[in-house]
């Protein structure tokens, strides 16, 4: 919290916050996409803006897909989307009748 102002980041402050170089956050500044003040840089912009440019060198997040499994014998798949940490999934008709 720069000079004691809550939300507000110094350059320094900034870069070790989300673990970038000082020039990084100089330039993500310099480029508009920080919002700043007297040189101060807004906490919540200074994170959406690191988030997007992981994203970005990342690709976003798939959705991860697997077999559902027991005793050796396929019964059906399961889906985890990682944008809302939610399940989905199906199970053959019968699959679990005789177990």
């Amino acid at each position: 919290m720069a000079d004691g102002i809550p939300g507000w980041l110094s350059v320094e402050e900034a870069a070790e916050r989300v673990g970038k170089d000082k020039q990084t956050i100089r330039r993500w500044r310099r480029e508009g996409k920080l919002r700043t003040l007297h040189g101060l840089i807004h906490a919540d912009t200074l994170v959406q803006v690191d988030a997007e440019q992981r994203d970005r060198q990342h690709g976003p997040k798939k959705r991860v897909h697997m077999d559902l499994v027991i005793d050796g014998v396929k019964v059906g798949t399961v889906a985890f989307n990682p944008e809302t940490g939610g399940l989905t999934g199906t199970v053959r008709k019968g699959a679990l009748d005789a177990r």
